[in-house]
């Protein structure tokens, strides 16, 4: 077996793949990520035609992992060549011909990279652990140097014909 340690040898990999012969995606798919993150001067440059690879991949069930591992090769993209393949999923996103699992897909996607750049943890349930959750939920004391008083009633209001409905 061939170790693939460039991006365009893992890209060929992922162009000549089929459902019925996934022998070489088992290979490249484990080690993707690693060779996104290792973020040499190709990935800025290629990452959308990765993308679009990564996001129309059929599924592989021979490949234990199959989508969370092409889920976190989409993660690394965004947080090493960042606006590019974001631009392309917010395109795909609101393009006609995709299902809600591919939208949610793209949302899944989108909110694991946000945290990841935030550096903000997430659960595997998809929300905020508890530790993140009570350090922002502490009520900030804001000194207020005025208090705001109001000198004058307020108006009435007086009811009128609506030309729309009656009152």
């Amino acid at each position: 077996s061939v170790k693939h340690v460039y991006l365009r040898e893992c890209m060929e990999v992922l162009r000549a793949y089929t459902v019925e012969e996934p022998s070489g995606l088992a290979v490249v798919l484990p080690r993707l990520e690693a060779v996104i993150r290792r973020a040499d001067s190709d990935v800025v440059s290629l990452s959308v035609p990765l993308m679009q690879m990564l996001f129309h991949l059929q599924h592989c069930a021979s490949i234990p992992d199959f989508d969370d591992k092409r889920i976190a090769c989409m993660v690394a993209l965004i947080c090493v060549a960042k606006s590019r393949p974001v631009k392309y999923l917010v395109e795909q996103f609101y393009e006609e011909n995709y299902s809600l699992q591919h939208r949610s897909e793209i949302l899944r996607v989108l909110a694991l990279s946000a945290s990841e750049l935030s550096a903000v943890t997430v659960t595997v349930g998809g929300g905020i652990d508890d530790e993140t959750l009570k350090a922002n939920a502490e009520p900030k004391i804001v000194p207020c140097g005025t208090v705001t008083k109001r000198f004058t009633k307020p108006k009435k209001t007086v009811a009128s014909a609506s030309r729309f409905a009656p009152i």
